[in-house]
């Protein structure tokens, strides 16, 4: 895949990622009540914390995606970040359709959460491969 065609499927994607982000919040600050999306009280602090995290995870992704698009990281963490905001949606895909909300619900969570579990062989992997600079020779010498 060429440098410009990564570009703009990162871009493309972190775009799907914020649009499902946000279109449960803009639902839920317009008033209208969404079972287990910040209805709770004192919810804030969650809804605020999962709110940063997948909008950084989106957004780095993309931009790592975009600038080194052979680096599977950046394509990682826009997935990643992909299927929580798919996760947040299909709260509010629930409260219409019980039978889609659960079914992109069990899936999409679990996805989220496994994909950065290869972050760890991943970055092994890089550092056993990247070559030595030579300022690191010479301070080991």
């Amino acid at each position: 895949m060429n440098r410009r065609t990564a570009s703009w499927l990162a871009l493309a994607l972190w775009v799907t990622s914020i649009v499902a982000l946000l279109i449960p919040v803009a639902y839920r600050v317009s008033g209208h009540a969404v079972a287990g999306f910040g209805d709770q009280p004192g919810s804030v602090y969650p809804v605020v914390t999962v709110l940063l995290f997948l909008l950084s995870f989106a957004t780095v992704g993309a931009v790592l995606a975009s600038n080194r698009p052979s680096n599977p990281i950046g394509w990682l963490l826009l997935a990643s970040g992909m299927c929580y905001s798919l996760g947040s949606l299909s709260i509010l895909v629930g409260e219409f359709s019980t039978r889609w909300g659960d079914w992109l619900s069990n899936w999409v969570w679990g996805l989220g959460i496994g994909i950065p579990a290869t972050f760890v062989p991943l970055l092994g992997s890089a550092a056993r491969s990247a070559p030595r600079s030579s300022s690191c020779k010479r301070r080991s010498a």
